[in-house]
């Protein structure tokens, strides 16, 4: 028995903690549906299980959908339970009375770590590919601490490389905050 915020849960943990990247995988997973998803829907969705919740919920569309397919369902379950052993995830009881996982601080701050840098890849590819104004579509759905990570990111290198990505991105952008934040980035860099 192990405990998450309260709730007595039976954990089942693996022999060895599981690699950084399948923690990651788990993190994602509950990244895509935060709030939604109890331990065994992770289960399905890192198997990319084709049972009928699976397939009604559409699960096959998130990028985690099978990521772990060359596992068996016990195994994914262990790597699920570490995340919340270890103070990566967190159960919860909604007010349906059902027990969901949702991030810990420690998963949260992680999530955010993997975002900022698929923000940065993503501004690297526009660059390269000369489209920097298709970043608004990207960015809009993006958590606002996570837009500021981004851009403290930016402003610590101190280059105008993004530059580009940054007007197009302001002129989008509904937070006066983030936006208010851009324009002191660019003008930094001058």
């Amino acid at each position: 028995m192990a405990d998450s915020h309260g709730i007595p849960v039976p954990l089942l943990l693996p022999d060895e903690p599981p690699s950084q990247a399948e923690i990651d995988l788990v993190l994602l997973t509950v990244d895509a549906l935060p709030g939604k998803l109890d331990r065994k829907d992770i289960v399905f969705i890192l198997k990319g299980s084709r049972r009928s919740r699976a397939l009604f919920n559409q699960w096959y569309k998130l990028e985690s959908f099978g990521a772990m397919h060359h596992l068996d369902d016990y195994t994914i379950g262990k790597t699920v339970d570490w995340c919340i052993y270890d103070g990566w995830l967190q159960l919860v009881v909604d007010p349906k009375g059902e027990m969901k996982v949702y991030f810990d601080k420690k998963g949260w701050e992680r999530n955010k770590e993997i975002w900022k840098q698929r923000v940065l890849d993503w501004f690297g590819m526009l660059m390269e590919q000369g489209t920097p104004k298709d970043v608004w579509p990207r960015m809009k759905p993006i958590h606002r601490e996570i837009k500021s990570m981004v851009l403290d990111e930016i402003a610590d290198r101190g280059t105008r490389e993004f530059d580009p990505i940054l007007v197009e991105w302001e002129s989008h952008e509904e937070d006066l905050e983030i936006r208010s934040r851009i324009r002191d980035v660019l003008a930094s860099a001058e």
